[in-house]
């Protein structure tokens, strides 16, 4: 009898740690779309602005920063290198004329990049 209880003990402590993975899968899974969510939306509102740029319009600019800002953030609760690289963006466009002056324009990720990024995110799954 002891067995047995020693067997439904371990058997329900396995139970707790599938459902323990299970629920973090859901969690990731959440904090990715939420996150490819956010990048896409950066992602077209950059598209919109470049098809008739103006760099002096410092609350449109502004907007974008916001926007990268916030898909920084929520890409980088599940991929750090790529939350930074958005951080950079958002960076550029909180003051794009002093990264054009100094050449430093080259360093921030490229639209393409991201976009393959996120086809990148679908193929993980």
């Amino acid at each position: 009898m002891e067995i047995l209880l020693a067997l439904a003990s371990q058997l329900w402590a396995i139970g707790d740690v599938f459902s323990s993975f299970r629920q973090f899968r859901y969690q990731r899974t959440k904090d990715y779309n939420k996150a490819i969510q956010s990048i896409r939306e950066a992602l077209h509102e950059t598209e919109y602005f470049l098809r008739n740029p103006d760099f002096g319009n410092r609350d449109r600019t502004s907007e974008l920063a916001k926007l990268w800002s916030r898909a920084s953030s929520d890409i980088g609760i599940v991929n750090k290198d790529l939350g930074q690289m958005l951080d950079n963006k958002s960076n550029f466009w909180n003051n794009p004329e002093s990264y054009i002056e100094v050449g430093t324009e080259v360093d921030v990720i490229k639209l393409e990049k991201i976009r393959e990024e996120i086809r990148s995110f679908y193929l993980q799954r």
